[in-house]
C-alpha cells in the first residue's frame, strides 16, 4: 500500500521525463556568421544544428 505522499511522489517524477535532470547531456555550440540576412542562412543553421546534434546554439555576428 502507498501513502499518498509517495505516489504524489511518483506521479510528479512522471511529469519530469521529459525535462532536464542533473544526468541530462545536452550539447552547447557557438556559430559566429557574418550576416544572417542572406535566405538561405537559416535553413543552413538549422542543418549544422542537426548534423553535429546540438540542443542550444548561440549565434553572434560579426
Amino acid at each position: 500500500m502507498t501513502t499518498s505522499a509517495q505516489s504524489l511522489h511518483q506521479e510528479g517524477r512522471g511529469a519530469k521525463d521529459g525535462l532536464l535532470g542533473p544526468k541530462t547531456k545536452i550539447c552547447i555550440g557557438t556559430w559566429n556568421v557574418c550576416t544572417m540576412n542572406e535566405t538561405s542562412m537559416l535553413a543552413q543553421v538549422t542543418r549544422e544544428m542537426k548534423i553535429y546534434r546540438l540542443d542550444i546554439l548561440g549565434v553572434s555576428e560579426c
